[in-house]
């Protein structure tokens, strides 16, 4: 559908989604048989039913799955697709954890992502959503501009979350909610590159009760619960109950405060549903035909609080009313489209806000959970980059093809390991099983790719000279000075002390320590250096080195490869 001229005719974007955690209080096989399955039959019906309704969903993981599994229903969306009533959303692989990940990690989110979508549906989206993350460090908007992305949503900073910016408030110039600086507007990287974002979209699970081009009226009075129904409520059911609940945002009065604030008439609202996939309710998409048509329907009935009945006279057998001919005008939209229609001219008015979006209540807990997946996601992108950068070596020099689709694949699993409830720490211990076997798969593969690359490398250099010739890797993009160290088999047996030569002829520093040779090595930025390791009898007298062992290198043959990641410890590579 096509928005008016939203400097001047007041438009509402309405994106169709779901939610679904790909892991969290379930785990992947209940997620590929139910969820994945569901999510594409009930949005199938929808469309065929209502001409303009238009389901937006994200994570070409997701599509990944959906494509394996169920190839029949895969190649029905994909005509979706095409006719625009199915859109691949969110520029990534999945709904991502973003303050765990490098910078690194988010841009490869919207490379594979959005690659994904070129090739099976011949389109990309130019928005990232993440509705469900669990807050937002002051460097995505930059991260995301440099990737090309224009927009950002995300519904998760609600007061129940306890977003940690002073910010909005009654006060605020279009009066958001405290935590969220505005409705729609420029989020600021700490280069001054910025994103437009949508950060009031109303929850995920939104239902349409009204007609949403009108002023929705006043609630009908909720009846009081009794002691009985009470009892039946959760803890976080009944705060729930005690806040005052808006049950339909009035758009009317919100996007007129937002044009004068702003110069553009515009805002955008999510509805659909939550957590298992699926779509929003047929009343909410019945609804929206109508209102889009601006034709006749019955409204539905309007929610209920917790343990609550029907209210009497709120049936779906009501009197049929016009809808649609509001001063709103209401789009069906596609998860960009807002984005792409406001123009650079005319964000020059608009709100700005520039740092962090994170939480304090949500997950804070977990930040510290599940280390050893946390560790895996930043241990395999340090793999990745470095295997990466020898294996064009390796290229460059004729000794192996670039491995393209192999690094392809490994990165898939590894950046599917980044949804916000795995990376973050708050999913099912079984689910960890899954999480954890896709890590170490992706290790294997970024190792293999490397051990591969360096061997091929270390065969073309000069290792030519007396001892055993070392060949240290750094794939830093700074020149590294460092401890590597290697296990050596001597032909007669560990020495008591070894003397290390390097490329300049010149004695490292030095030491043998629990059967292992240590030695401080030089090496340019992403390059090699080749040391030779002798026998000694007693320490060299200038050597001032004094490490304790950390990891080893064997060397059976004449050549030991070693490479040192980033951080800590020199990584075994090749024995």
């Amino acid at each position: 559908m096509k928005a008016p001229d939203i400097t001047k005719a007041p438009t509402l974007y309405v994106v169709p989604y779901a939610h679904l955690d790909t892991q969290w209080r379930w785990e992947m096989p209940q997620t590929i048989s139910e969820y994945l399955l569901k999510t594409m039959r009930v949005n199938f019906d929808y469309i065929d039913k209502y001409p303009h309704y238009v389901f937006n969903w994200t994570g070409s993981n997701r599509y990944r799955m959906m494509k394996e599994y169920f190839p029949d229903d895969y190649a029905k969306l994909t005509q979706y697709v095409t006719a625009g009533r199915w859109y691949p959303a969110g520029s990534s692989v999945e709904e991502g954890d973003v303050n765990l990940p490098s910078a690194e990690g988010i841009f490869r989110q919207i490379l594979y992502g959005n690659e994904y979508y070129r090739k099976d549906f011949g389109k990309a989206s130019a928005e990232y959503m993440l509705p469900d993350c669990f807050g937002f460090p002051a460097s995505l908007p930059s991260i995301l501009a440099h990737a090309g992305v224009k927009g950002f949503s995300t519904q998760k900073l609600s007061a129940a979350w306890q977003p940690a910016p002073q910010i909005g408030g009654p006060d605020s110039p279009e009066q958001t909610p405290e935590g969220i600086p505005f409705n729609v507007g420029l989020w600021i990287g700490p280069d001054g590159k910025s994103v437009i974002a949508a950060l009031n979209p109303g929850g995920y699970g939104s239902s349409a009760y009204t007609d949403l081009s009108k002023d929705p009226g006043s609630p009908p009075l909720q009846p009081q619960l009794t002691s009985e129904q009470k009892a039946k409520l959760t803890p976080g059911q009944l705060r729930a109950l005690g806040r005052p609940q808006e049950w339909e945002q009035d758009w009317v009065k919100r996007i007129d405060l937002d044009g004068h604030v702003t110069g553009v008439f515009a805002d955008y609202h999510y509805v659909g549903t939550g957590d298992v996939g699926g779509a929003a309710r047929e009343s909410t998409a019945k609804l929206l035909e109508a209102i889009v048509t601006k034709s006749e329907t019955v409204l539905p009935p309007p929610p209920r609080a917790f343990g609550q009945q029907d209210q009497p006279g709120s049936t779906p057998e009501g009197p049929t009313v016009r809808v649609g001919d509001g001063p709103v005008h209401v789009v069906e939209a596609t998860a960009d489209q807002m984005f792409n229609d406001i123009k650079p001219d005319m964000t020059t008015r608009m709100p700005q806000y520039k740092g962090d979006l994170e939480l304090i209540n949500h997950s804070a807990g977990s930040l510290t959970s599940q280390a050893y997946h946390k560790r895996m996601i930043l241990r395999n992108e340090q793999l990745a980059d470095a295997a990466e950068k020898a294996s064009v070596a390796a290229a460059w020099m004729g000794g192996r093809p670039y491995p393209q689709q192999r690094l392809n694949d490994a990165w898939t699993l590894e950046l599917a390991g980044h949804f916000h409830d795995l990376a973050a720490g708050t999913a099912t211990p079984r689910a960890y099983q899954y999480s954890w076997n896709d890590d170490n798969i992706a290790a294997n593969q970024f190792a293999g790719v490397l051990t591969s690359a360096t061997e091929s490398i270390a065969s073309g250099m000069d290792t030519q000279g007396k001892g055993t010739a070392l060949v240290v890797y750094n794939p830093l993009d700074i020149a590294r000075e460092d401890v590597v160290e290697a296990t050596v088999a001597f032909p007669g047996g560990m020495p008591k002390a070894a003397r290390v030569v390097g490329p300049d002829g010149k004695e490292a520093p030095a030491q043998v320590e629990d059967g292992k040779v240590l030695f401080l090595a030089q090496a340019p930025s992403v390059g090699y250096a080749v040391y030779h390791l002798l026998p000694a009898d007693k320490p060299a007298t200038a050597s001032s080195l004094n490490a304790a062992a950390r990891g080893t290198c064997g060397a059976k043959d004449a050549v030991c490869v070693l490479f040192v990641l980033a951080v800590a410890a020199p990584i075994p590579i090749i024995e």
